[in-house]
């Protein structure tokens, strides 16, 4: 039970970086930078947002997990559970940066759970 636990906690996280990012990346405003000035210039601003390395830290947290979950399952077993990233990233930009969901994003994302559960079951 406590290695599927850790299989959340890295998806979860690795979702939550991407919202970071996506914060991050906002407040920068960072085509504009990149248009107007020159890369370093850029990089120093990707490199000293709060958010942006929040969501660095929070992908680098995730990656440490997830070798725990690749020591303690299969590839082919343990690859397809990343997928719930999917579902962890949508309810985020749903409640936090009120991005719309669709029929179909719903339908898909009843297909990975049931996939995933499918898949954790299976031998």
């Amino acid at each position: 039970m406590f290695k599927y636990l850790i299989i959340l906690l890295s998806t979860s996280m690795s979702a939550f970086a991407q919202y970071f990012l996506k914060v991050g990346v906002g407040r920068t405003n960072l085509l504009d930078s990149f248009k107007n000035h020159n890369l370093f210039y850029t990089l120093k601003i990707v490199f000293t947002d709060f958010y942006i390395i929040i969501g660095f830290s929070l992908y680098f947290l995730s990656a440490v997990f997830w070798l725990f979950v690749l020591s303690k399952f299969n590839l082919s077993k343990a690859y397809p559970l990343a997928s719930l990233g999917y579902v962890f990233t949508l309810m985020i930009g749903f409640y936090f940066l009120n991005e719309p969901v669709n029929l179909m994003s719903i339908l898909a994302i009843i297909l990975i759970i049931s996939g995933v559960f499918v898949l954790s079951y299976s031998n």
